[in-house]
């Protein structure tokens, strides 16, 4: 009889087990791109001019940006601040802001994690007509 009791208690523990370890997976340990990006305001933290680290010529560190869940954003850079709509496109690899209007803009996406958010698009001097490349990086405040 004791036996049968101890097969009884180890079958339970066991069917226990499985149903705890067979629990639905958690949605958030893989973040979609638009919760990562809508999650918390994003804080600049370098920038980069042809990879050349210009931080210390601005003061990046007051530039934030804040994604909203429906479609808008609002930039604040050293007390002013602007507001316009953004999508992600591409599958992801890159972020179109105003669309359709004369400001639009399309940025690479580089990066997107929890914490961090690396953005580069190209620029054109307009004195001398050369183009180059400008790399934002963010991070969550």
């Amino acid at each position: 009889m004791n036996r049968l009791r101890l097969l009884s208690i180890l079958f339970v523990a066991l069917v226990m087990s499985a149903l705890t370890s067979c629990s639905k997976d958690d949605d958030d340990s893989n973040p979609s791109s638009q919760a990562l990006l809508t999650a918390k305001e994003w804080q600049g933290n370098k920038y980069l001019i042809d990879g050349d680290d210009m931080s210390s010529f601005i003061d990046i560190d007051q530039m934030y940006w804040k994604f909203n869940t429906n479609g808008t954003y609002t930039m604040r850079v050293d007390g002013d601040s602007e507001t316009g709509t953004w999508e992600l496109t591409s599958n992801n690899q890159k972020l179109l802001l105003d669309k359709n209007s004369a400001d639009e803009v399309t940025l690479n996406v580089l990066k997107l994690t929890n914490t961090g958010l690396n953005v580069m698009y190209e620029d054109e001097d307009f004195e001398t007509g050369e183009s180059y490349t400008v790399e934002i990086r963010f991070i969550h405040d």
